[in-house]
This record gives C-alpha cells, structure tokens and sequence, in this order.
C-alpha cells in the first residue's frame, strides 16, 4: 500500500528560491556549467557547455567546451563578453556561480569582476 501511495503522490510544484536583487542590466550575471560527457561522441569532442545569464534582462550566453579546465572556461568567457559588448551590453560587475567549478579565480584575474560562489 506504501507504494501505490509513493508511485502516484503529487508532484509538489512550488518549492523554495533564493531571491536574487539586481539594480541594472549587466550588474549580476549568473554562470554555470552544462555536463554534457555522454554526447560528446556526436558533439564533436565538446563535453561541456557554459551557460551566462544576464539576471535583469535575462538575455543569455551559451558556448561549448571540450575541457573545463581554468584556461579554456576564462577563453569561452572572454568570447561571451566579446558577443556581449557586440549586443550592447557590458561586462559584468558581479558574477554569481556555484560550486562545480572551482576555478573561477582563475577567470577573476581576467574579467575583473567579484565573483559569488
């Protein structure tokens, strides 16, 4: 009986969110990593996505990786700011990320930015 009761509970659709404040366009960006290992095969080696995200705007980034290493992930980076800058838009004051990837000082040094983990 406990299993028909657990195969067929409701799914619960309103959960907690962390409440993010931004003032402007470009103020807060939020960066994450897209696992993608099991199509790399028809991906072309590309195992890995980086996905950025104005916070204001909403507007959003993605380009592919092989590798997410320090220097590959601050090279997609720099290209995301380039498409950016060529979109009207500017570099980020604030970057918010998550723990996956840890070196994100490594793109500080090249940004400029504060970055959130």
């Amino acid at each position: 009986m406990i299993l028909a009761k657990e195969l067929h509970k409701p799914v619960r659709k309103k959960f907690p969110k962390r409440r993010i404040f931004t003032k402007d366009i470009d103020d807060l960006w939020a960066a994450d990593l897209v696992i993608m290992r099991n199509y790399s095969d028809e991906n072309e080696g590309y195992s890995y996505i980086i996905t950025v995200i104005d916070t204001f705007s909403k507007f959003s980034w993605a380009l592919e990786l092989k590798k997410k290493d320090g220097i590959n992930v601050s090279e997609a980076f720099q290209k995301i700011i380039k498409q950016a800058i060529s979109q009207n838009h500017h570099a980020p004051k604030k970057l918010h990320t998550d723990k996956e990837f840890n070196d994100w000082e490594c793109i500080k040094d090249y940004i400029k930015v504060d970055i959130y983990i």
